[in-house]
């Protein structure tokens, strides 16, 4: 079965259309699937912010922006990486280790697939 032809019958379940568009990378001769976990920066920020005990407005002046931006900011799922390097430094923490951990796993599981 051809690439394309996989591509096809996915596009016509919306839920699979979803997931390959997000999750999928090609790689040499066909395609793996990344499971990825759930990384969501914006809570994992929020959830920081409260344990240093500090307020979004102090966040806000932090990186200089309005404190409805860091609301905003606490409802994504993702964010820009410069502005996540922002607030790493802001609130002292490395908030790019969640995806480290999320590229490891990825290695380590593939390594076991190759196998």
């Amino acid at each position: 079965m051809a690439f394309g032809d996989a591509r096809n019958r996915i596009w016509q379940k919306p839920v699979l259309r979803f997931l390959y568009n997000r999750f999928y990378r090609r790689r040499g001769h066909g395609v793996n699937y990344i499971i990825m976990s759930d990384i969501h920066i914006g809570q994992l920020i929020q959830q920081e912010l409260k344990h240093q005990e500090r307020t979004p407005t102090w966040l806000a002046r932090k990186i200089n922006c309005e404190r409805s931006n860091i609301y905003y900011i606490f409802s994504q799922r993702s964010i820009n990486s410069e502005l996540l390097l922002r607030l790493s430094k802001a609130l002292g923490v490395n908030f790019f280790k969640y995806y480290e951990q999320q590229l490891d796993e990825n290695r380590s599981s593939t390594q076991k697939d190759n196998h």
